[in-house]
């Protein structure tokens, strides 16, 4: 790994961290679809930061997702439970994101949270391995 894939992987560390406070501040305002949309988001930059450093990226996000699943959970290290939380992180800021009428409640919000931070604490220690 490149010194410049090391900063550009350890600055998608840093983003995500920022999506999960911005995600805890949008729920204490009570912006449910916001704090969704964030804690995706802070998952999505680790997923980045993870693939940086195997030497992959992708243009989009479902690219982004179907790489991790490649390359993290068909075979390992992380387990198929990540790629569960993945999937509806990602549906979920979906449907909150471009569905007509869609109004996300409170625990739906709360439930997004327990998933992110489930994530988050597989996949930066995996992070942490790598780097």
């Amino acid at each position: 790994m490149t010194k410049k894939e090391k900063e550009l992987a350890t600055h998608h560390m840093k983003e995500a961290d920022e999506a999960l406070r911005s995600g805890h501040a949008l729920m204490k305002i009570k912006d449910s679809r916001g704090a969704i949309n964030r804690f995706y988001y802070a998952v999505f930059y680790v997923v980045q930061a993870l693939l940086i450093l195997k030497g992959k990226s992708a243009r989009t996000h479902s690219g982004c997702l179907h790489l991790f699943r490649e390359e993290f959970i068909r075979n390992g290290p992380l387990s198929e439970e990540t790629n569960g939380i993945l999937s509806s992180l990602f549906e979920g800021r979906m449907e909150e994101d471009y569905a007509a009428l869609s109004e996300p409640s409170k625990d739906d919000a709360a439930a997004a949270e327990k998933s992110c931070k489930t994530f988050l604490k597989q996949a930066k220690e995996l992070f942490d391995a790598l780097i």
